[in-house]
């Protein structure tokens, strides 16, 4: 069959990420279709794509392995399935080819595409893989309304592509910044129990209740693979000890459970040249976690450890050499070659290492085009192996 002998069906609240890769499929195929909700009545034949209201979507989406597509023949009309928003794509990009070759019925296609590449790659046992995102905060429902407008997703489509994101880097280690709780919550949830609720299989969040009780430490939360780690401390920076409640950083020391590597990972969001107030506090700010990095260092002298956060500061600055005094702090971010703010057009995500410690064997932005759809702020991550 031909595909303009179908009616394409999308969900009712599908994602931007849906509606382009079908978009992208019709073009490269030549062909101009109605793109129609499930909300309209069944009709065959069908390409139903996605989580929709037909029965069989609702039945594969249940027994889809982690990570796959599925791409289904009933009768007439064709299914396909996806684990989550970052197979889509290929899944999409799969039924076109299948229709380049006029493909016959029936279909039973279940695939796990293969992340071989060297950016998706998973770390080595022996390395330690450390992630920063700015996943982009709404203040208030006005401000929630303008991201969605801006990124052309809803609320929770950011949530669930980020959660996809970490899940197939699977970092050890993840530094979140603008991660807020209990502001937008009155119409589509809390962004940190429901990016939480998404990754809580693979990974532990650390609590600071007791040094910020207010919640107000959402801001900049960290959590760790519990499979592969134990927690051993944590603090979090006081609101005496910061001017404003974003700009803030935490920590914790690790314990490797398979051989007892010790581990500190520190995240942070730093001032930023809002008004003079702030442009004032940031050297005050970095040499206050100059002081936290050297008394951890102090006290676990063999330690590595990395320091992720939207620092709001570009390279070389003298806030950035306020942190870095009298360490061997350096930046991981030194081979990239674009922004991690393409806003401003600069780098102001880091990963700050211990260069006496670790060496970072690879470091990555992630460019996926599902990650423009979230933050103005593109993740990294970096690989790094302990020096003996």
């Amino acid at each position: 069959m031909k595909i303009t002998e179908y009616r394409i069906v999308l969900p009712a609240r599908c994602s931007y990420n849906e509606q382009r890769s079908v978009q992208d499929m019709l073009k490269s195929l030549g062909v101009i279709m109605p793109i129609i909700s499930d909300e309209a009545p069944v009709c065959s034949p069908e390409i139903v794509f996605g989580k929709t209201n037909r029965a069989v979507s609702e039945s594969l989406s249940r027994t889809l392995p982690l990570g796959s597509y599925a791409i289904v023949s009933e009768g007439d009309s064709i299914y396909v399935v996806y684990d989550n928003y970052l197979v889509a794509t290929e899944a999409i990009a799969k039924v076109g080819e299948l229709f380049r070759e006029d493909v016959s019925l029936p279909l039973n296609i279940v695939e796990t595409p293969d992340h071989s590449a060297l950016c998706m790659q998973k770390a080595n046992d022996a390395q330690i893989r450390v992630m920063t995102t700015n996943i982009v905060a709404a203040g208030d429902l006005d401000a929630l309304k303008y991201l969605g407008e801006k990124y052309s997703v809803t609320y929770i489509d950011r949530i669930d592509i980020q959660a996809s994101m970490i899940l197939d880097y699977l970092p050890d280690f993840i530094g979140l910044q603008e991660l807020q709780e209990g502001t937008v919550n009155k119409v589509e949830g809390h962004m940190h129990t429901e990016l939480m609720a998404r990754i809580g299989n693979e990974y532990t969040e650390v609590n600071f209740d007791e040094f910020v009780p207010v919640k107000k430490h959402q801001w900049t939360p960290i959590a760790y693979r519990h499979t592969k780690w134990d927690l051993l401390e944590y603090r979090a920076a006081t609101n005496e000890e910061i001017l404003n409640v974003m700009h803030r950083w935490q920590w914790g020391v690790y314990r490797r459970k398979e051989d007892g590597q010790l581990f500190i990972h520190m995240n942070l969001h730093g001032p930023h040249g809002g008004n003079q107030e702030f442009r004032d506090f940031m050297p005050v700010f970095f040499g206050r976690v100059n002081e936290q990095v050297k008394a951890l260092l102090a006290k676990y002298p063999n330690a590595p450890i990395a320091i992720t956060g939207d620092y709001n500061q570009l390279y070389d600055t003298p806030s950035l050499h306020e942190l870095q005094k009298d360490t061997t702090l350096d930046t991981a971010y030194l081979v990239a070659k674009d922004t991690t703010y393409p806003e401003h057009y600069g780098i102001i995500d880091h990963i700050m290492v211990n260069t006496d410690a670790v060496t970072a064997d690879t470091y990555r932005m992630i460019e996926d085009g599902l990650i423009y759809m979230t933050s103005d702020h593109r993740p990294c991550f970096v690989d790094l192996t302990v020096k003996k």
